[in-house]
């Protein structure tokens, strides 16, 4: 559903955004799509810098996170504040290396942070979540839960668990100390499941060759 409700957000802002906020809200969707493939922190990725991936690799370094008290012109990133947000070599997509390259190329005013605004500041919370909210109103479905930036984190959770990933696999991506925060608050039951379980249930037969009486 993210990746439909990216599409819409595309096709609906190409219609009504004015010209002017154009090339930001492209930085936005592209930030928000990086965001459900990598399942991040809002602070995390925002604290992206370039020395942070590798590219041959394919994998980013999550060690440090962006100070939301500091200049969005000057941004500082600080400490994580525990031992398991810390990941390394958090293998990336091909589609996030693009992203990134994306970036790269269209950043004329620095090469440090990786996620920044047309004028160089870095991203804040309130820029993606105001980003969002316009769109709330105008899906052609109903949310199940608030359209904002950390709902893409449990999108790629449940994308991941949907896909067969394990929940230890997954509460290590979003920096989880164990799978009970991951299961209780990001791992969602999507219709996708439903069927599937469905489809297992009619596969078992507990006694294959013997008849009901009749």
């Amino acid at each position: 559903m993210v990746n439909l409700d990216l599409q819409f957000a595309e096709k609906y802002d190409n219609k009504m955004a004015p010209q002017k906020f154009k090339d930001n809200t492209i930085r936005y969707r592209l930030f928000l799509e990086f965001q459900a493939l990598l399942g991040g922190r809002f602070s995390e990725q925002a604290g992206m810098r370039y020395d942070d991936v590798d590219y041959e690799k394919h994998t980013v370094y999550i060690t440090t996170q962006l100070d939301r008290f500091s200049s969005v012109f000057k941004p500082e990133n600080k400490e994580m504040k525990t031992p398991e947000s810390i990941r390394i070599d958090m293998h990336i997509s091909p589609r996030q290396i693009e992203i990134i390259k994306w970036f790269y190329e269209h950043n004329e005013h620095g090469k440090e942070h990786i996620f920044v605004k047309c004028d160089g500041s870095v991203m804040r919370v309130n820029n993606l979540d105001k980003f969002l909210k316009k769109f709330t109103k105008v899906l052609p479905h109903k949310l199940p839960s608030s359209f904002v930036t950390h709902a893409f984190r449990a999108s790629h959770a449940t994308m991941l668990y949907e896909k067969g990933a394990t929940p230890e696999a997954i509460a290590k991506r979003l920096g989880h100390k164990g799978t009970r925060t991951t299961y209780a608050h990001y791992i969602k039951t999507t219709p996708q499941m439903m069927e599937e379980s469905a489809r297992v249930l009619d596969e078992i037969n507990l006694k294959p060759s013997k008849k009901l009486p009749i």
